[in-house]
């Protein structure tokens, strides 16, 4: 994430987006598609905020996108 900074700084980049996945392309949506983002998150915002949660069973895998798509267990 750092090199991205720096890299971006060295060559002058007016503008850099750089974040983890999936919470750059949510921004994306948000700034450009805030309709598809704010359907998005309502379909996958509770199934994340429980895949946060150490305590639950597969929990911390936030940022696991197939963890999220999967029909396991909510």
């Amino acid at each position: 994430f750092i090199e991205l900074v720096v890299l971006g700084t060295y060559h002058r980049v007016p503008e850099l987006w750089a974040s983890k996945h999936p919470v750059l392309i949510m921004a994306y949506l948000s700034q450009y598609f805030p309709s598809l983002a704010g359907w998005l998150l309502r379909k996958v915002g509770p199934k994340r905020a429980r895949a946060m949660d150490p305590r639950a069973e597969g929990g911390d895998r936030g940022y696991s996108v197939s963890g999220l798509l999967s029909k396991g267990k909510q």
